[in-house]
């Protein structure tokens, strides 16, 4: 692998790293692949003294199939006929210049260029010091160091016997798939000038097995140790019980480690280490070790779940997890509240009328289902068909004496549940849509997919003047494609709402802290301090002999006493269990195309509505309550510019996104992102004056439960760029950005015990607002080149600036098409490319026959050919693609006779007929045409070519007025005849 560096003589140094070998080395037995791949995070340079430091620190993601244990980067001395891959005398480094690319390597000769630990800058004294928190240059026991082989290096050698250890990783293994950080110190003496301090250096370093020959803690592990029962703990799904950790103090001062409650989403395994307020605190003296306790709640699937949480001494974190086997629980269910009516898929047909505007429902007379409902009940139901397509989900406000007709509010879930976990994710296909609901705007191909693919969009937009083109200086036209892959769609939803008595909270809380906690509270007391439905879980967790829950209440309750009487009411909603967390987003891959083209001089603001996408409703149960979930996706592109002159702009893009939003009332009041983009881009220009365009492809994903509460996600991607053609150049300014948002819609649930309820505002946040590429540079104007095709076996020629779509090109054997460049210089080398059918392209001559069967006819196809100057075939703006959109049509042969309308002859003479015969399709042997004639009495003496047509010699054996008929059928079936008539007299 190979790290570059450059602005080395600067404050603004830079670093890139690639992998460039096929093998790596070891320090055991094995080999290690060359299976990593790597990201500079940061660069980081100062000055002190006449040296000057630079500090990088890479992710590296390692690939393999094997663990690698007691992993190092290894620099590494190689040599080498090649100078660019022989390093500098037993360094690791090479192409060390100067800015103005003269040799530096002087500098690695003399040791003033040399490798160290990173260093951070003390203000005070002026100086360098090493980072105990980086990465360690530790000297290496080598013993049976396998050296790599690499094409065109003679040998490989460990430089000065050290490397980067890395730490940090589970017992020091790095497994498949693991990521981890290095931080590489370079140090540059003697600094001077720009002038004459080296700019760019690059070194050789592997990754090998081994270990140091002296191992040291880093950061925080300097101070505290973690061991106890991090990963020994089983239980049932959904249950709760608890364990210690050990942490120890490894300094001879107190020490006071602080544990934020770690984040928890659907799904996951719940955590609550000291307490279970949101941070727990303890001092640990001098050299001691604190036992902390921990519990922790299986989550409803069974597995084994790992949770990551922080411990902190002061601005240092040290990362830990715990691990937890659940295994499945039968007891698990759903609890409704007793206010909650079920309208069952059996009773359905009771309910008349539901009118979600005006609030209102009416039953049928007698209805056996409305004869329970009070009012305050609240009525849900899987989603019915032409009535209530989302399902019911409302609380009854009032209700007719006869139980027929109801007037009701929207429910909330608070007033659904007790307690509620909904776990939906679903890959749609594209059966799954309900195209009913769904709409395609005017102009837009709705297809379904194939494989990944859930759909193909495409369309074909005017933008201004007409698609005609009738007035041909003032049209511009739009058209595209939208392939959207199956998506993932998750819902996740979940709710703890109990219903508690009617006591004195503070007092308890009191009670539990000041007399030695957990110990003397009653069942009633409990509950104020823990969520009614987890109380169970308690009870039976401290009766399987998990102590440490009884510590962790104990702990919760001094805290919370600790907090004192005015900050008591400021956690009673927690400590009532009353919390809603929720997890929702769209995994969402889309490729798209754009292409403009046109002339004109106006500006564009245009949204092209793709469509809306609904998909069908999603029932779930939770316990005996159906809840209904609904996704739906949004699809357009936003066009905004100018243009002014006669312009064809071509981009295309694909993007994979992961787009929502996590929410836990436990945890934060602010919701959190969830967000992972990766694009790609490639675009073209024709272009003779001026263009502006922002253009961005969007997509909007929402999902709600009952149709009400949900999340929304937006991602925006596309180019901006502004073109100016001046004389024979083109001034080209551009960027490709991509932004996104997400977040809720506003969302209250009431909990009639709490007296404020617990409200979700309407929350959008930024998920990302990057631009991927720019450019500002001035180039010679594209290319321009048109597109010969035959028709009715004539030459014609394309019109539009990149994309003709003619209705009919002849059908033959080989089918010919030429590309000409306009105004082509002389002596100038122009690289020629086919595809038909976005098939790949092949690199051949400015014409291009292409061999069709005869089952291709009627059918339609795409060619495109590209030319580009020099034999770059990515020089996107010295090139010029034309694409042609036909169908194959076959003209039947046409007989053009050469000889008089009518011909005599005598009988028992040769008579002589001849014709020219024409096929757009194909040539005419004369061999394969049919003569005949109508006479009773006749006899073919011959046939053949003559003059580039066709004859035949007949003899007749009567007199009289006879038809003599040529009839020729081409390779596809298709026939023509005709005739000359014939006088024949007897001599």
């Amino acid at each position: 692998m190979r790290l570059d560096f450059q602005n080395l003589n600067g404050n603004q140094a830079a670093a890139q790293a690639q992998v460039l070998g096929a093998r790596l080395g070891s320090q055991g037995l094995t080999d290690v692949p060359t299976t990593l791949a790597a990201r500079v995070l940061s660069v980081n340079t100062f000055t002190y003294s006449t040296k000057r430091h630079v500090r990088t620190t890479v992710e590296f993601t390692y690939n393999g199939a094997t663990p690698v244990t007691g992993p190092v980067l290894l620099p590494i001395d190689t040599s080498s006929a090649d100078p660019a891959k022989d390093t500098i005398g037993t360094s690791p480094f090479i192409n060390v210049l100067y800015f103005d690319k003269s040799d530096a390597r002087q500098k690695v000769l003399d040791n003033k260029l040399r490798l160290t630990r990173g260093k951070t800058f003390d203000a005070a004294s002026q100086m360098a010091t090493d980072d105990l928190d980086a990465t360690p240059l530790l000297a290496q026991d080598l013993t049976g160091f396998t050296a790599p082989t690499f094409d065109g290096i003679d040998t490989v050698a460990p430089y000065n016997t050290s490397g980067y250890q890395v730490a940090g990783l589970p017992n020091n293994t790095l497994n498949p798939g693991d990521k981890f950080t290095v931080t590489i110190g370079l140090d540059v003496d003697d600094v001077g000038t720009p002038a004459t301090d080296p700019f760019y250096a690059s070194m050789f370093y592997v990754l090998a097995a081994g270990a140091p020959a002296v191992q040291e803690a880093q950061g925080i592990d300097r101070i505290i140790g973690v061991s106890g029962d991090l990963n020994s703990l089983e239980l049932n799904t959904t249950d709760m019980g608890g364990a210690d950790l050990l942490i120890q103090n490894k300094t001879g001062s107190p020490v006071t480690v602080s544990i934020p409650a770690p984040a928890t989403g659907l799904g996951q395994l719940k955590v609550n280490v000291g307490s279970v307020l949101d941070t727990y605190t303890e001092t640990i003296p001098a050299n001691a070790t604190a036992t902390i306790p921990y519990m922790a709640e299986c989550p409803t699937t069974a597995d084994t779940y790992t949770q990551d949480f922080d411990i902190r001494v002061g601005t240092q974190v040290k990362k830990t997890s715990i691990t937890v086997v659940c295994t499945t629980d039968a007891d698990t269910e759903t609890e409704a509240l007793d206010t909650t009516k079920v309208l069952t898929p059996q009773d359905e047909n009771q309910l008349l009328a539901y009118d979600e505007e005006e609030m209102t429902a009416t039953f049928i007379a007698g209805s056996s289902f409305a004869s329970t409902l009070l009012e305050g009940d609240v009525v849900v139901s899987d989603p019915i068909p032409n009535i209530a397509p989302e399902g019911l989900a409302f609380k009854i406000e009032t209700i007719s004496a006869d139980k027929t007709t109801v007037t009701f509010s929207p429910a909330d879930l608070g007033e659904m549940f007790e307690e509620a976990d909904v776990n939906n994710e679903v890959t749609p296909n594209f059966e799954d849509i309900d195209l009913k609901s769904s709409t395609f705007m005017p102009g837009i191909t709705a297809s379904a997919g194939t494989g990944d693919t859930l759909l193909n969009l495409s369309f074909d937009q005017v933008l201004i003047g007409d698609k005609l083109k009738k007035d041909p200086e003032n049209y511009l036209v739009a058209n595209g494609k939208l392939v959207v892959n199956k998506p993932k769609l998750v819902f996740k939803a979940q709710l703890n709402a109990p219903v508690v008595g009617s006591f004195n909270v503070d007092e308890a809380l009191t009670i539990g802290g000041l007399n030695d906690g957990m110990t003397v509270l009653s069942d009633e007391q409990m509950e104020a301090l823990f969520f009614r439905s987890g109380l169970n879980k308690i009870k039976n967790a401290a009766k399987k002999g998990f102590n440490s829950v009884t510590k962790l209440v104990d702990n919760s309750a001094r805290q919370v006493v600790s907090l004192g009487k005015g900050a008591i009411s400021a956690v009673k909603n927690l400590s009532q269990g009353v919390s809603f967390n929720s997890e929702l987003y769209g995994q969402f891959t889309e490729q798209a195309s754009l292409r403009i083209e046109g002339k004109a001089n106006s500006k564009i603001t245009k949204k092209i509505m793709i469509g809306n996408v609904k998909f069908k409703p999603i029932s779930l149960m939770l316990g005996p309550i159906p809840v209904t979930v609904t996704h739906e996706l949004n699809i357009y592109i936003d066009l905004n510019g100018e243009v002014s002159g006669e312009v064809l702009y071509n981009v295309e893009q694909s993007f994979d996104y992961k787009a929502g939003i996590s929410y836990d009332s436990r945890r934060s009041p602010k919701v959190q992102k969830i967000n992972e983009v990766k694009s790609t881009f490639t675009q073209e220009f024709q272009l003779y004056g001026n263009f502006d365009l922002d253009a961005k492809a969007v997509a909007e994903y929402e999902a709600k439960l009952f149709g009400t509460f949900g999340a929304f996600a937006n991602a925006k991607i596309g180019p901006k760029v502004s073109a100016r053609a001046q004389g024979g150049v083109l001034n080209l300014n551009g960027e490709i950005c991509a932004n996104g948002d997400a977040g809720t819609r506003e969302f209250e649930f009431k909990i009639p015990v709490v007296n404020t309820p617990i409200k979700l505002d309407g929350t959008n946040i930024n998920l990302f607002g990057t631009c991927f590429a720019k450019q500002n540079r001035t180039v010679a104007l594209p290319l321009a080149a048109n597109m010969e095709y035959r028709v009715d076996g004539e030459t014609k020629t394309t019109t539009g600036i990149t994309f003709d779509t003619v209705a009919e090109v002849d059908y033959g054997p080989a089918v010919p098409f030429k590309l000409n460049v306009e105004n082509p210089k002389d002596n100038q080398t122009y690289l020629y490319q086919w595809n038909l059918d976005s098939q790949a392209n092949e690199t051949g001559d400015a014409e291009r026959k292409i061999k069709f069967t005869a089952s291709e006819i009627g059918k339609e196809h795409t060619l495109t050919g590209m030319v580009s100057v020099g034999t770059d075939p990515d020089n996107t703006l010295q090139k010029a693609t034309k694409k042609l959109t036909f169908k194959l049509k076959n003209s039947a042969p046409v007989i053009e006779f050469t000889t008089a309308d009518q011909v005599e002859g005598y009988v028992g003479n040769e008579l002589t007929v001849a014709a020219n015969f024409k096929d757009n399709n194909q040539e005419i042997n004369c061999g394969t045409v049919r003569w005949s004639s109508d006479s009773p009495s006749y006899t073919i003496t011959g046939q053949g070519m003559e003059n580039g047509g066709c004859f035949v010699k007949l003899k007749f054996n009567q007199a009289g007025n006879h038809k003599i008929y040529a009839q020729v059928t081409d390779e596809v079936g298709v026939t023509t005849s005709a005739f000359r008539t014939s006088n024949i007299i007897l001599d």
